[in-house]
């Protein structure tokens, strides 16, 4: 099923799906947005809250950053996720 873009996004969404964009493209080098980015930004306060959820994790100090990358590999892995 394919998720469209919806037509009135406030800057927040803007934001957030270009420094989304943004992150994958350093990562994987092509600058793809999720279809969970997508689907979330037609719900404004839920991808705020996903988005705070997200930059705590990565603001964690007490978690060796190598060990958030590979439970993250271990979590994408289980769950067939593409990325």
């Amino acid at each position: 099923m394919r998720i469209t873009p919806t037509e009135n996004t406030g800057w927040f969404v803007r934001a957030t799906s270009w420094f989304t964009r943004k992150g994958i493209e350093q990562t994987t080098g092509k600058a793809v947005l999720p279809d969970s980015t997508r689907a979330a930004s037609h719900h404004p306060s839920l991808m705020f809250g996903v988005t705070m959820v997200e930059l705590g994790q990565l603001r964690m100090r007490r978690v060796p950053q190598k060990l958030k990358v590979l439970a993250s590999l271990a979590t994408a892995r289980r769950i067939g996720c593409p990325f």
